[in-house]
């Protein structure tokens, strides 16, 4: 199948550290689970390709695992676990596109119960 793009969603849990009133001794840790739908051109099954984006992925989230977001640039007004969602979908994004993959959306949840989920305008 020559046409083909393929979607591969690559989840993860991470840990994230904030506090509410941007005092460190308040901070506390959230696990929360992300999912980025990446989508590429391939032709074939290429498990290359997949390590690829998955490592792509994963350096992308790195800088957030167990960082403590108000110390973090882009958080000193809003530190929500959406925010985070909306940072780390158009970091991943630009890294995707520069690679020439398409990022479809991301979600972003600490339950099953309410995930929040970016995608791109039209």
């Amino acid at each position: 199948v020559d046409n083909v793009m393929r979607t591969h969603c690559f989840k993860t849990c991470i840990a994230i550290c904030h506090s509410n009133d941007y005092n460190r001794e308040n901070a506390h840790f959230h696990t929360v689970e992300v999912g980025a739908y990446v989508k590429y051109h391939n032709p074939e099954s290429d498990l290359k390709v997949v390590e690829e984006v998955k490592n792509i992925v994963d350096s992308c989230y790195a800088p957030f695992e167990e960082a403590y977001l108000n110390d973090m640039e882009g958080f000193e007004k809003e530190i929500s676990i959406e925010y985070l969602g909306e940072v780390m979908f158009y970091k991943l994004n630009q890294v995707l596109d520069d690679s020439g993959m398409f990022l479809e959306k991301l979600e972003i949840g600490e339950t099953p119960l309410r995930t929040y989920i970016v995608t791109r305008t039209v």
